[in-house]
């Protein structure tokens, strides 16, 4: 995801380089970290998946004087099918993988006792067995995430810039 500010040269050319700098850090800094939040509700709000579980994936490099850019990155393992809400049955295990919509079978799958996951056999032997694992967190992010991202941009950007410019103004 890239998305851009409006109104930033304009406001280079008008104050000192060290106060335009310390202005757009601040703001870059607090639109990467509101973003952040309203892409994991985002995707909490479509998918079944708890918040320890996919925040884990989730990074934010800060803007620095030296780099004015932030980066929000969505990385992590796959998390595997019995992470959203997995219940044996008779026919096999039942997920529900997005919120709005009812529990899948998946027949012929089954959860060991001892053993985390949810697995299949291939073919008809007892061995091999394959784990089962759901959407990832990166194509989540991708589907639901990038529109809640650029929401949060066009209704916080401006506030924030006029905010923070008038704090530093206001400073002796």
């Amino acid at each position: 995801m890239q998305f851009e500010i409006k109104g930033l040269k304009e406001l280079r050319d008008a104050l000192d380089p060290k106060r335009y700098k310390k202005v757009v850090t601040r703001v870059l800094n607090k639109l990467g970290s509101q973003s952040k939040t309203a892409v994991s509700r985002e995707v909490r709000n479509t998918y079944n998946i708890k918040k320890d579980r996919l925040d884990a994936g989730f990074y934010m490099r800060r803007a620095v004087w030296e780099n004015l850019a932030v980066i929000l990155r969505y990385s992590g393992r796959t998390p595997g099918l019995q992470r959203f809400d997995a219940h044996t049955t008779n026919r096999g295990v039942t997920v529900k993988v997005l919120k709005t919509g009812g529990r899948k079978v998946v027949k012929g799958a089954f959860m060991p006792g001892k053993i985390i996951g949810i697995y299949k056999r291939v073919g008809k032997g007892r061995f091999p067995i394959k784990r089962l694992y759901g959407p990832d967190i990166p194509g989540m992010v991708n589907i639901v995430g990038t529109d809640a991202a650029q929401r949060v941009m066009d209704e916080n950007a401006d506030k924030l810039l006029d905010h923070e410019l008038e704090y530093e103004l206001g400073k002796k």
